[in-house]
């Protein structure tokens, strides 16, 4: 909870599709989307459950064509909770300068020079220490990519 990777959203998602399952209702994809998004502005994205471009508040899904089963992931929890609600009512979305509909023309090596997370400007300044992270993360990689 807090890590801004959707664990609530997830839940809330796969319960709509459970009871769904699991009670015989018929819904389909669209109208699931349609319930999921009223409980949340990402919810609906965890109904696909596939690469997509969300639009809206996160409830116009655009399937993409997206493969990354070649890469390794690597996921830090440094137990710092971040408010949804709060960092939501403080950022500022930007425009991309590069449209995430094109990603798949960057080499994933490039996407941190074309890829902008807008909370960064609210997180960062309240919590050092994830930015810290993520500056370590890349030396990381970039020591592993030689």
């Amino acid at each position: 909870m807090g890590a801004g990777l959707g664990g609530g959203s997830s839940d809330a998602a796969f319960t709509l599709l459970l009871l769904n399952q699991k009670f015989q209702l018929g819904m389909d994809e669209t109208k699931l989307i349609g319930y999921a998004a009223e409980l949340g502005s990402d919810c609906a994205f965890f109904i696909k459950n596939k690469a997509c471009l969300a639009t809206g508040r996160g409830e116009i899904l655009e399937e993409i064509d997206l493969d990354l089963g070649g890469y390794s992931f690597l996921l830090v929890h440094p137990g710092i909770h971040v408010h949804t609600g709060r960092a939501f009512g403080k950022i500022t979305p930007c425009e991309p300068t590069h449209p995430l509909r094109n990603l798949d023309l960057h080499a994933v090596d490039g996407w941190k020079n074309v890829l902008i997370n807008d909370f960064e400007a609210v997180v960062f300044p309240e919590h050092p220490e994830i930015a810290d992270i993520k500056t370590k993360m890349y030396e990381g990689a970039r020591f592993m990519l030689r």
